[in-house]
């Protein structure tokens, strides 16, 4: 009987396996598109290899580093002090961008171990500097000559600035984190995240908490951008720029007609013109068809075409495409911006795997080449050519 049970038991999970496998099987083995499917698999594969050896590299040069440079921090400690003035004076001017908002105001000289600070600088920043230099390796005493001011007023050297630096923050405050620490957190939070699920109960918040590090870690951003929720964000930016032995002219005409985009794009399904709003459909994760409109911002013939999606779109984008003549062709300069569709831990997913936009771009671009060079080209497994577009 109890075997029984164990079969009954067991037969539910059984059949789930079965059925995700059997899947899997025919959508690899399918007459008509399973060889390129596998083809796109080991891509995926090949492309995730080279990601994590060259991840690996970095963070290892990354200790690496780190490590000699604790190690001669240490060392440094119980060496004498003494070193060459303009060293002493290197190693303060090093240091004042870290306690004041205008450190390029501020002039540091040093004669025998004695620094002397002179410029304008505001009053609440006075105390944190001075306390800064003395601190500095090799400063015997510091001479005070600064002009203290209450506030900017009119003084060009205390003008505001685009940031005001009020001192050192920790790497973990930092929108963007070192190999080496994105190792270590994302090492500890993959393990309470194990831990949580195999406790479940009361070990849950850990798994909640390593998830959200071992995500922090994997997308190098904050947890607004990580989710494509913070609506302020510039998005993720893609440049490509592509030579074609082809009249501006002719280029020109193509990109015009947002339409053709779609005949060569193999991750653009259709665009449509409704007066002077396109409607884009591209192929977005899982095969998942995404739409979103868009309208031409700034059009110069044989120059350059602008656009932006309008709002509340489910891909937020804009960018640009500048023609420029060049040895008798034309150079191609195109810049957008996208917020991807579940914000950066998508996008890093796709870049580790080489399925970005980015990859996908620089493909369709090695197309549209092909196309005005060659008069022909291969998308939407067929052919097109140059005429078709034409007419």
């Amino acid at each position: 009987m109890a075997g029984q049970n164990s079969r009954r038991a067991s037969s539910p999970g059984s059949l789930l396996t079965g059925i995700v496998l059997g899947s899997g099987a025919a959508w690899l083995l399918d007459a008509r598109s399973g060889r390129r499917r596998r083809m796109q698999l080991r891509d995926c594969a090949v492309h995730a290899t080279h990601a994590a050896r060259r991840a690996a590299d970095r963070t290892s040069r990354d200790i690496g580093n780190r490590a000699r440079g604790t190690l001669a921090a240490g060392r440094g400690m119980f060496k004498s002090g003494s070193a060459p003035d303009e060293v002493i004076a290197q190693r303060v001017r090093a240091q004042l961008g870290r306690v004041v908002s205008h450190p390029d105001a501020i002039e540091a000289h040093c004669i025998d171990g004695e620094v002397t600070l002179s410029g304008p600088v505001l009053r609440d920043e006075v105390s944190a500097l001075l306390s800064r230099v003395r601190g500095v390796r090799g400063v015997r005493a510091v001479v005070d000559q600064l002009e203290v001011h209450e506030e900017a007023g009119k003084i060009p050297d205390l003008q505001p600035r685009n940031r005001r630096t009020t001192g050192p923050r920790s790497e973990l405050l930092q929108e963007r984190w070192s190999p080496a620490t994105r190792l270590a957190f994302g090492s500890v939070g993959a393990a309470l995240t194990a831990y949580g699920l195999i406790r479940r109960s009361w070990a849950t918040p850990l798994a909640v908490a390593g998830a959200g590090m071992f995500m922090r870690a994997c997308c190098n951003t904050s947890f607004r951008k990580s989710l494509g929720i913070d609506r302020e964000q510039r998005g993720i930016e893609i440049q490509k720029t592509t030579f074609i032995q082809a009249p501006v002219e002719q280029v020109y005409s193509f990109w015009a007609r947002p339409e053709n985009l779609a005949q060569i794009m193999t991750h653009i399904k259709e665009v449509r013109n409704a007066n002077g709003t396109y409607r884009w459909t591209v192929a977005g994760p899982g095969g998942v068809s995404v739409s979103w409109n868009s309208v031409i911002t700034e059009q110069v013939p044989n120059q350059v075409i602008a656009w932006q999606s309008e709002p509340g779109s489910a891909i937020r984008n804009r960018g640009c495409v500048r023609f420029e003549s060049a040895n008798g062709g034309t150079r191609v300069h195109l810049r957008m911006f996208y917020n991807p569709v579940g914000g950066m831990l998508s996008h890093s997913l796709a870049s580790f795997l080489g399925v970005d936009p980015k990859h996908v771009l620089d493909e369709d671009m090695v197309r549209m080449k092909s196309l005005f060079e060659k008069g022909t080209t291969t998308a939407h497994h067929h052919k097109v050519t140059r005429e078709q577009l034409s007419a």
